[in-house]
């Protein structure tokens, strides 16, 4: 069956995935002119789990954001984690829009994805914090990957890897109600982290920037080749976790192996 027979024979699919990404893209025009008040319900519980690993806190300024003057790191604005969890909310309420088939499960899980969202980005942004402040502290660097560098890619890293896992997680969680019918579908949905998270920090900022500097051509690339080259690694991974799950041959109870296709 299409994708577009799927949508057809379930309305509230079409309606509920308008509201996803309304309720997305309200957010994010939102977050253009968010400053550290705004944001700090997220900027918060990350500074305060930081604080924890650093054993100095971590304070707040309206401004700046929450600094750590002894160890010289700013937890800014841009820092909060708040492009990730748009990225989260619009996978996540996807996976499920694309499998369940009832309509009061299918808006009980759009409704408790934000409250998901919400909590694994304080959680992925700690880690990617806390990594970038170890990093700092050991000046980590070597030839063309300056310590700028080394920080762009490795909070890509983390947040497209954490995405991985949260996506398999999820999809491990949907399995039991998944149909014959929809595994069609299942190249198009291991496509989802890829193309949620390049769509959001890639294309979006494409449409909105009159001029494009070499820093974002250099900053774009890293996303890509970080995400294709996690992607592939993922997806052969899974493969391979399915080959050795299901053998082509099994075993009697005499120990002979026998094939259960002759």
């Amino acid at each position: 069956m299409s994708l577009c027979r799927r949508l057809a024979r379930h309305p509230a699919r079409i309606g509920a995935g308008c509201c996803v990404l309304l309720l997305a893209g309200t957010l994010k025009l939102w977050f253009s002119s968010a400053g550290a008040v705004d944001l700090r319900r997220l900027l918060a519980p990350t500074a305060r789990l930081a604080g924890i690993y650093t054993s100095t806190p971590f304070t707040f300024d309206p401004q700046l954001g929450y600094v750590n003057h002894q160890l010289q790191v700013i937890i800014a604005p841009v820092c909060s984690g708040f492009n990730f969890m748009l990225i989260v909310l619009c996978m996540v309420s996807f996976q499920g829009l694309f499998t369940l088939n009832r309509s009061p499960l299918l808006w009980k899980w759009l409704l408790t994805t934000p409250l998901l969202a919400y909590g694994y980005t304080v959680v992925v942004n700690t880690i990617r914090i806390i990594l970038s402040i170890w990093l700092f502290e050991h000046r980590v660097t070597f030839g063309w990957f300056t310590p700028e560098r080394i920080h762009r890619l490795s909070g890509i890293l983390v947040y497209y890897l954490m995405l991985l896992l949260l996506f398999a997680g999820v999809n491990a969680a949907l399995k039991k109600y998944r149909n014959a019918g929809q595994t069609h579908f299942s190249l198009f949905l291991a496509l989802f982290p890829l193309f949620w998270y390049t769509g959001i920090t890639l294309a979006v900022p494409l449409l909105h920037r009159n001029s494009y500097t070499p820093a974002f051509w250099e900053h774009s690339a890293s996303i890509l080749c970080v995400c294709c080259v996690l992607t592939v690694a993922f997806t052969l991974a899974g493969r391979l976790r399915q080959t050795y799950r299901s053998p082509g041959k099994s075993k009697t109870s005499h120990g002979q192996t026998i094939d259960p296709d002759s």
